[in-house]
């Protein structure tokens, strides 16, 4: 393998694939010394949405943090008769670049698509923690406005409480002094009839005293007609008398 030795096992964080320093262009992010090809590296900045950063440890970079990593064969017999190659051989190699770049470019897009797909379940989740946050506060505040209600409610029902208390011993000193009247109006009552049944007694008194006096009146005159009656035939008898 070219330039296999200390790279043979070491692989792209991104695309998964082999390093291969002598065939290939990688770089290096200076702030955490983390390796990369360099189109895996200048494509993962690309759709970096929320700012630029490792791929590997997240540390947040830049374009300017990128370094190209060069490196110098001396004497690899293979890269001696690599370029003693025919144009068949040439083909070949470019055959293989370009189905390993297709590769590449396959597989960063399945990682791209699983970190849109990640970072699309987070806005999700999020949006639905949004959502559900607009309702608790929308229910929290419908609760504060209903008991802000039943306060107020709450207050007038006490108001008027306090008016019923009051007009209810108002009322009660009101019947109280009625009841006071009631009972001087039925001592006055008993008072005046008591009064009423001695005058119709004296009355009945009187009513007797009058006829036994007109009975008298009448005794009397019927004893002064009969007196006068006397009086006048024997007057009479007189006049006659005299007359003859």
């Amino acid at each position: 393998m070219v330039g296999g030795n200390a790279f043979a096992k070491t692989v792209c964080s991104i695309c998964y694939e082999y390093l291969k320093p002598i065939e290939e262009n990688l770089q290096v992010i200076s702030l955490c010394g983390h390796v990369f090809h360099e189109l895996c590296l200048l494509q993962w900045f690309e759709y970096c949405t929320n700012g630029k950063n490792c791929p590997v440890c997240k540390q947040i970079c830049s374009s300017k943090n990128v370094r190209r990593l060069y490196f110098q064969s001396i004497g690899d017999p293979i890269l001696s008769r690599s370029q003693n190659v025919d144009d068949d051989n040439n083909r070949k190699i470019l055959r293989i670049l370009v189905t390993k770049m297709e590769a590449l470019e396959s597989n960063f897009k399945l990682f791209i698509d699983r970190h849109k797909k990640y970072d699309n379940d987070r806005i999700k989740e999020l949006r639905i923690c949004k959502e559900q946050l607009s309702k608790e506060v929308m229910l929290k505040n419908k609760g504060l406005k209903q008991k802000e209600s039943i306060q107020q409610m709450l207050q007038t029902k006490t108001g008027e409480l306090v008016r019923s208390t009051s007009e209810c011993s108002r009322l009660q000193e009101k019947n109280l002094a009625l009841a006071k009247e009631l009972a001087a109006l039925k001592l006055s009552y008993k008072e005046l009839m008591a009064k009423c049944n001695n005058l119709r007694r004296g009355e009945a008194h009187s009513l007797r005293k009058l006829e036994r006096a007109e009975e008298k009146i009448t005794k009397i005159k019927d004893v002064l007609e009969g007196e006068v009656s006397v009086k006048k035939r024997k007057l009479d008898g007189k006049t006659n008398a005299l007359q003859s």
